[in-house]
């Protein structure tokens, strides 16, 4: 955002907001994946969310064009094996915390994406 002086940067509102958002999707997550209700998600709970979103993707034309239909297991199984990476400290399961740290890491991703579209689109 700019000031009336024509500054730029990044409010404390801003902070605020992002830190909302991104405590919304940690809660969101945790209520559809935590079964058992102990507050985490251990694999099984991972594994369940991941297979019936894929399944889902699978089923719903506007996703299938992504993968060959014989893709869709490779692509299963790889999201799986990304508990490990998101379980730092190798309990076997995801802790708010680590919730945090990986949400934190997909929208610093995505806000560089939606940047690099803008400043094509500015080239253009």
């Amino acid at each position: 955002m700019a000031t009336e002086s024509g500054d730029c940067g990044i409010w404390s509102s801003d902070l605020k907001e992002m830190k909302k958002l991104l405590e919304s999707k940690l809660d969101e997550i945790l209520e559809d994946a935590d079964e058992n209700g102990d507050g985490m998600i251990d694999q099984t709970e991972y594994e369940t969310v991941i297979s019936s979103r894929v399944h889902y993707m699978m089923q719903n034309p506007s996703y299938q064009y992504l993968y060959l239909p014989e893709d869709w297991a490779r692509v299963e199984s790889g999201l799986k094996k990304l508990f490990t990476k998101f379980d730092r400290d190798r309990n076997g399961k995801l802790s708010r915390k680590e919730l945090k740290r990986w949400l934190r890491k997909i929208l610093r991703e995505e806000k560089f994406v939606q940047e690099e579209a803008d400043i094509l689109q500015t080239i253009d």
